[in-house]
């Protein structure tokens, strides 16, 4: 029941940082905008989620988990509710924001929870399973109703769906809650302070969560203008949606895959060798993508499956260097992924400033490369990391 829950809880966030990809032709034509300028949807998304996770846990921190998880679901429906009544895309950017705060809370709170109620690797499984489904269902699903429906309601079954899952806490908290954790942000920030005095973890751990944003960077600043790239290409609203579907198997292939590899005895060389592969996709998005269809589909498949491939192996890798702030660590990630987000979809949008669209992917081959620089120069591939 806890891990339905949870999975349910980070697929509705996961879908949100994301929405509007699939989605952006119906808001541009709907709010009478261009469809680059919505790029500051998920830019305002993922950069608030990115500052206020760790300044509002810090602030929370001494308020029990299932309170804290029932007020950040009320913030988060609000900015749903307030996307469905929006008119412009300066009310729709302020509801991206609120809803934002509300999910940078939730989740590390079920982070926190999560991390509590399962052992070893399959924290990974909890977490990421509702954050791939976001990628594979969501996604493709959002997409294909926007065709038939406006792109309001949307957000609308995301409010009645959220606003269902508050209820199911409400009334079976002390069931879903397993006892009353609070995040010592404080005392684990202070705590790595003293270790990386000590020890030269410090570096290491500071350069997977630069790896972990650089990576997110690559992924958005592509996937945040998939539509107008694929359109770009001469491809259908019809093969966007099966574009979508296929990015979002290949999320879910990556992240169940990356949990499995996670408990192997050298994850971090897994790591590197999905840092290339990411890299060789995203070359092959820039080279190839417009030979047909079908190469463009299993880039895209190719491309989403080693993104997510790095996200569990990244996160196991920070919790086997950070042992005494595990929860912290793991909040730190989850900010680095939002703020590798919105670098990214910024990046995008200032790109195509100054270059057609058709190279966008030179963007994401740059990050990867400073990503797998910065792996070589932190000497993370001879690091011994022990079994937990």
């Amino acid at each position: 029941m806890r891990r339905i829950v949870y999975s349910i809880s980070t697929f509705l966030t996961g879908i949100m940082a994301m929405l509007t990809v699939g989605i952006t032709g119906n808001i541009a034509a709907g709010l009478n905008v261009s469809s680059k300028s919505l790029g500051i949807l998920i830019t305002a998304y993922t950069l608030t989620f990115a500052i206020s996770g760790p300044i509002l846990n810090t602030i929370l921190s001494k308020v029990s988990d299932k309170v804290v998880i029932i007020i950040s679901f009320i913030i988060f429906i609000f900015g749903n509710l307030l996307a469905f009544f929006s008119n412009n895309l300066s009310t729709l950017t302020v509801s991206r924001i609120i809803s934002a705060i509300g999910a940078a809370i939730l989740v590390v709170r079920i982070l926190n929870q999560a991390s509590i109620m399962t052992k070893k690797g399959s924290i990974l499984t909890t977490v990421y399973m509702g954050f791939s489904l976001a990628n594979a269902i969501g996604l493709p699903l959002s997409t294909f109703t926007s065709q038939y429906l406006n792109w309001r309601y949307i957000f609308l079954v995301i409010t009645i769906l959220s606003t269902l899952l508050v209820i199911v806490f409400i009334i079976n908290t002390n069931n879903l809650v397993l006892k009353e954790c609070k995040i010592n942000v404080e005392d684990n920030i202070q705590e790595t302070k003293n270790d990386n005095q000590d020890h030269p973890e410090s570096f290491k751990f500071i350069s997977i969560i630069i790896i972990t944003m650089l990576v997110l960077a690559a992924n958005a600043c592509f996937v945040a203008y998939l539509s107008p790239f694929s359109k770009q290409l001469g491809y259908s609203n019809k093969t966007l949606t099966i574009s979508m579907f296929i990015l979002g198997i290949g999320s879910l292939v990556g992240s169940k895959f990356g949990g499995k590899l996670s408990d192997k005895a050298n994850p971090q060389s897994f790591y590197q060798l999905a840092l290339l592969l990411f890299e060789g996709s995203a070359i092959l998005a820039l080279l190839i993508s417009k030979i047909n269809i079908i190469v463009f589909w299993i880039i895209l498949f190719l491309w989403n499956a080693t993104q997510w491939i790095t996200g569990p192996l990244g996160v196991m890798l920070i919790t086997k260097l950070t042992k005494k702030y595990r929860d912290t660590a793991l909040s730190f990630n989850t900010t680095a992924q939002n703020l590798g987000a919105s670098l990214g979809s910024f990046s995008g949008q200032v790109f195509l400033g100054f270059k057609s669209i058709r190279y966008l992917p030179v963007v994401s081959i740059l990050f990867l490369a400073i990503a797998i620089f910065v792996f070589i120069v932190s000497k993370l591939g001879t690091h011994d990391f022990q079994q937990n």
